[in-house]
């Protein structure tokens, strides 16, 4: 019921996530994510949703492989294709530990092309010049009625 997936941490270090599975078929290999993957089964979809599949993750919190705030962590197969792909500066954003939670997560959700990549990769290099305290607990409770609304 909850898998590991390696993902690119803090100074470009691998660790392994932890999640809830919500797909069949995750073992075929890397795949863009769509918000409507065929491959999410029906419990997986309610699970996503509200975003319990990743409450796994709070062991990755303990571990210090994660914040609850931060850039989310990303596959390296993907780092490196979209660091060749987007810009030289995809790697800046693990100066940081990566997070559960997400500025780039409140402002475009699921990302699945180049372009949604870029702009991901400018909501994360802007969160991480501005991140504060404040600016944390501004994102969680963001984070909070996103998800109590589903």
């Amino acid at each position: 019921m909850i898998f590991k997936q390696i993902r690119t941490g803090k100074d470009n270090k691998r660790f392994e996530i932890y999640k809830i599975k919500t797909m069949k078929g995750v073992e075929m290999g890397p795949a863009w994510n769509t918000e409507n993957n065929p491959r999410i089964t029906t419990i997986g979809k309610l699970l996503r949703k509200y975003h319990i599949d990743e409450l796994p993750q709070l062991w990755n919190i303990i571990k210090r492989d994660m914040n609850l705030v931060g850039p989310r962590p990303e596959r390296p197969y993907f780092d490196f294709e979209l660091s060749t792909m987007v810009n030289y500066r995809w790697f800046t954003r693990y100066r940081v530990r990566p997070g559960i939670m997400g500025l780039a997560q409140l402002r475009q959700g699921y990302v699945n092309t180049v372009k949604g990549s870029m702009r991901k990769l400018r909501y994360d290099l802007f969160y991480i010049e501005k991140r504060s305290l404040g600016f944390d607990l501004w994102i969680i409770w963001k984070t909070i009625i996103q998800t109590l609304r589903g």
